[in-house]
Parts: C-alpha cells; sequence; structure tokens
C-alpha cells in the first residue's frame, strides 16, 4: 500500500512539475520505484498498517510517520529532475558518514598452530 500511495504522490508532482515541453503530447509521467539507495528501512507501513502492528506495522523502523517523512523528502527534491533544474539552487550535501575504521571489534580468532 505503501508504494502505491508513493507511486500516486510522485506522479501528481511529476505531472505538475514538468511542463509540457518535457513530456509526450500531455501523456501522464510513468512513475517506477525503486529502492532508496545507500539506506535501510526495511519495510514502510501507511500510518493504518502502522497503528495494527502487524508484521508490516511493527517492522517499519522510524514510527508511523515513515511514509509521511519519504513522501516529503521525494516531493522536495523532484524539481531537480527537471530540465530547468539549473536555476534552483543546489541542494546541500548533508552529513558525512561516520569513519568508524578504529572503533570496530574484531572477533576473528588468530591462526592455531597444530604441532602434532
Amino acid at each position: 500500500m505503501s508504494g502505491r500511495r508513493w507511486r500516486e504522490t510522485v506522479q501528481g508532482g511529476a505531472a505538475s512539475t514538468f511542463t509540457d515541453r518535457d513530456t509526450i503530447a500531455g501523456t501522464e509521467p510513468i512513475v517506477v520505484l525503486g529502492a532508496p539507495a545507500n539506506s535501510y528501512t526495511h519495510y514502510i507501513a501507511t500510518p493504518e498498517e502502522y497503528t495494527v502492528q502487524r508484521y508490516e506495522g511493527a517492522s517499519t523502523l522510524y514510527g508511523p510517520h515513515t511514509l509521511d517523512a519519504y513522501l516529503n523528502l521525494t516531493l522536495t527534491v523532484l524539481p531537480y529532475l527537471d530540465t530547468s533544474a539549473s536555476s534552483l539552487p543546489p541542494l546541500s550535501p548533508g552529513p558525512s558518514p561516520p569513519i568508524n575504521v578504529n572503533k570496530s571489534l574484531s572477533f576473528i580468532t588468530g591462526v592455531l598452530v597444530d604441532n602434532a
């Protein structure tokens, strides 16, 4: 259900964002959703699914408004896909990921030598 709502929201946003010169003779944009790259979200439940707390709701890691957050972020960056996006202000790069190389634990045992 979340995917359907996400797709319909993106399709409505794309239809209103992109001008007629970007589409073929008034056709509606075709929206195909893929998994968000470099993220782990597990399952994204609708608020209704979340309140029931079956598998979908219990597996939504970030709470009942996860879908709304994804919809908001998607519609925020959608205008940057337009051919006239060069007139928009650049997006901020966001935070850098932490470097945990020296903080990681190793549970690999050393090599055991058999002297038999």
